[in-house]
């Protein structure tokens, strides 16, 4: 198993995949499509840079 296999297993949890890192710094759109494509479970939400969210977001 490579070092990205292992990443990925790391970052997978019942439900599929929760943590997507490889898709900072992506245009806000093409990161909601990637994540609702690999885990139609989550919720995405694009947040405007800069935009002050709550620590609980």
């Amino acid at each position: 198993m490579d070092s990205s296999s292992s990443r990925t297993a790391q970052i997978e949890c019942r439900w599929g995949k929760y943590v997507w890192p490889e898709l900072l710094g992506d245009e806000g759109t093409v990161a909601e499509a990637t994540i609702k494509r690999e885990n139609s479970t989550v919720n995405v939400e694009i947040v405007v840079e800069r935009t002050i969210v709550p620590a609980d977001f």
